[in-house]
This record gives structure tokens, C-alpha cells and sequence, in this order.
């Protein structure tokens, strides 16, 4: 089970993106909220309870089941476009501190992350991918859209002019540039971010 301390980082760290691309993507877009983890969460609850006061909770769905995974990944936005509405787009936010997904999936230093991508490609078909590199000194945001070909991830650049304008998008790395992210957790140590 993931260190409470390091779960609060990364729940921090990925509420800061989603909220920072969240108003830009409604200036082009109806946002609908759609990740499991502000609708379902409590359906992918693990069978073994590590938390005795959770022991009787009910197991609702067989861990790793297909019906499992597809709950696990649900992307974070369904967005439709103002000017086309038969244009609808499923949307991951993904947050970083210093490498892109792109990066952590291709040297597989990722794991979780890696298979929550790769089940995303499989179960949403043309899923997108917005990933920010939330680093003050060098952030970064890119768009891809993903696909998956026997048990493979495959990324394509997505335009950012298809999601936001160039302004918007300097807009939030000017943001970035200010804002420092959450300290990073080592082993339930929290240690100040190097990052300056």
C-alpha cells in the first residue's frame, strides 16, 4: 500500500494540474469531470483490507478484472467542443515533477503509471494525454494521443492549439515558474524539493 505521505504528494501535486488546465480547457470545451477519482474510487477498493476498520467492507469488483481496470483508468475529463459537439474527447491530466509520461513510460521507470496508461489506451479509444511537467526550471506541457498494440504504448503529439492557445499555455508555465510543488516523499521522509 502506497505511503499515506506519498499519496497526499501525488494527490497535491496531480489536483494542481487538473485545476490549472481545468478553466483553460473551458474557454474551447464543455469540461465534464470523469476520473475515477472523484466518482468511483471506492469501487476498486482492494480485496485484502489492509485497514482493520475496513475488514467488512464489501468487495465490489474482482481485483485486476477488466471491469476493474476500465474503472481504474477512466480518464480525468470528457471534454465536447463548443463549435462542434459531436467532437468528444476523453482526457487524462497527468502531473510530473521532472520527467514527461512520455519519458517515464518509454524507460518503464513508471510502473503503475505505465499499466494505468496503457489500460486507458485500450478501454478509451483515441484517449488524449495532457501531461505537465511541474518543474519551476524547466516545466513543460505536452498533448499526445495514445494507442496501445499488443501490450505496447504509442504516443503522438497532439497540437496544443487543439486544446488551448499558445497564450494560455505560457499562461500556466508562467505559473508553474512560480509555484513551488509539494515537497517529495522518500520511504515516509519528507524532504524539501531541490528545486529552487
Amino acid at each position: 500500500m502506497k505511503n499515506t505521505k506519498d499519496w497526499l504528494h501525488s494527490s497535491v501535486l496531480g489536483a494542481m494540474g487538473n485545476t490549472a488546465i481545468e478553466g483553460i480547457l473551458k474557454k474551447k470545451f464543455h469540461v465534464y469531470r470523469f476520473g475515477y477519482e472523484s466518482t468511483l474510487q471506492n469501487l476498486t477498493q482492494s480485496e485484502e483490507q489492509e485497514n482493520e476498520d475496513k475488514k467488512d467492507t464489501p468487495v465490489l469488483l474482482k481485483r485486476y478484472s477488466d471491469a476493474f481496470k476500465m474503472i481504474q483508468c477512466m480518464p480525468d475529463f470528457i471534454l465536447v467542443d463548443k463549435t462542434d459537439k459531436s467532437k468528444r474527447i476523453f482526457l487524462e491530466v497527468t502531473t510530473n515533477r521532472d520527467k514527461g509520461l512520455k519519458q517515464l513510460c518509454e524507460s518503464f521507470s513508471a510502473g503503475a503509471k505505465y499499466y494505468r496508461t496503457l489500460n486507458l489506451a485500450k478501454f478509451y479509444h483515441g484517449a488524449k494525454v495532457l501531461n505537465i511537467v511541474w518543474n519551476p526550471e524547466n516545466p513543460e506541457i505536452t498533448i499526445y494521443s495514445i494507442s496501445e498494440k499488443e501490450n505496447h504504448l504509442k504516443f503522438e503529439d497532439v497540437p496544443i492549439e487543439e486544446f488551448m492557445t499558445r497564450e494560455d499555455k505560457e499562461m500556466i508555465l508562467a505559473l508553474i515558474r512560480r509555484t513551488q510543488p509539494p515537497p517529495v516523499s522518500f520511504g515516509g521522509i519528507v524532504k524539501e524539493s531541490k528545486l529552487k
